[in-house]
């Protein structure tokens, strides 16, 4: 019963598969566009010292950091639009690039800081982005070049042109939605925090979201030599098979809204539930449980 349904899913979904595939290029196609795309870019997410002793041939460094703020005392909250804009502007960032981003691809769960960057650059609408798969840990594993140092990267004209509210979403649309049935909330987090069992200080209250289910973003990927790549579609339907959505078309009519502690995590459950899981409406709760642990709304 389970391989026929997950047969049904590919021969409905296999169009929105083709579309949202996109979203993940291989080190080897990456090298290609390095080599033959003058229009192409590189966001290396690692840290300045990793990415001053080795990063793709005239990549730029953007992190986390450089987009997001504590703000009302939540760590991590994005910046508003604008600045998010002049960041990539003045990283010489612009909606007629192809870009490609890519982390360490060192540990199971570092590649969520690339995906942070996708979805923020997804936020500001520039959608023509790329997960390097396997990161920069695969590309030097393969011997395919780099260089060190850093140099300035010249202002691009991007322009602030709005941004996507099907991106991000804030603890109003979360409230106003946990008790609808076709809203599902995806916890990012490890089971000690889904269980209420850490001491993270930045939580007031431990627990999880009532009514989420709980996909480690670290389970979505897998080791290949020393270097870890995304699972694929089967290896995806097979997680959701067992939190017990048996029928894939029952998933994929509801609003997934993934969360973790500071949003992330949440942006790696975003991205797999998106371009592989091929999911048309899939969001990531901004605020995560650091904002909505200090709030009066359930947990369990």
């Amino acid at each position: 019963m389970k391989t026929k349904l997950i047969s049904v899913f590919f021969i409905i979904f296999f169009q929105a598969f083709c579309l949202w595939a996109a979203g993940i290029i291989s080190t080897d196609d990456a090298l290609k566009e390095l080599n033959s795309n003058k229009n192409v870019k590189f966001i290396d997410t690692r840290d300045g010292k990793a990415f001053q002793q080795g990063h793709i041939a005239d990549a730029v460094l953007i992190t986390n950091n450089d987009l997001t703020e504590t703000r009302n005392g939540i760590p991590g909250m994005a910046k508003s639009p604008q600045e998010i804009v002049n960041v990539f502007k003045n990283n010489g960032i612009d909606r007629t690039n192809k870009i490609i981003v890519y982390s360490a691809g060192a540990t199971s769960n570092d590649y969520m800081q690339a995906t942070r960057i996708i979805a923020l650059l997804n936020y500001v609408n520039i959608k023509d982005t790329y997960l390097m798969d396997g990161g920069f840990t695969k590309w030097t594993f393969e011997n395919k070049g780099y260089e060190a140092g850093v140099e300035m990267a010249s202002p691009s004209n991007l322009t602030y042109n709005g941004s996507d509210d099907k991106v991000l979403v804030d603890i109003n649309y979360v409230s106003q939605n946990l008790n609808n049935k076709n809203v599902l909330f995806v916890d990012a987090r490890n089971t000690d925090y889904y269980y209420g069992k850490d001491t993270d200080t930045r939580l007031t209250r431990h627990g999880h979201i009532p009514g989420a289910i709980n996909i480690d973003v670290a389970t979505l990927t897998k080791k290949v030599n020393n270097y870890y790549v995304l699972i694929n579609q089967n290896e995806l339907l097979n997680i959701v098979y067992e939190k017990g959505f048996s029928n894939p078309a029952e998933l994929l009519n509801k609003t997934v809204i993934s969360y973790c502690n500071t949003g992330v995590s949440a942006s790696g459950n975003w991205f797999i539930f998106k371009y592989i899981g091929t999911h048309p409406d899939v969001r990531i709760y901004e605020g995560s449980m650091s904002e909505y642990s200090r709030s009066n709304l359930p947990l369990e």
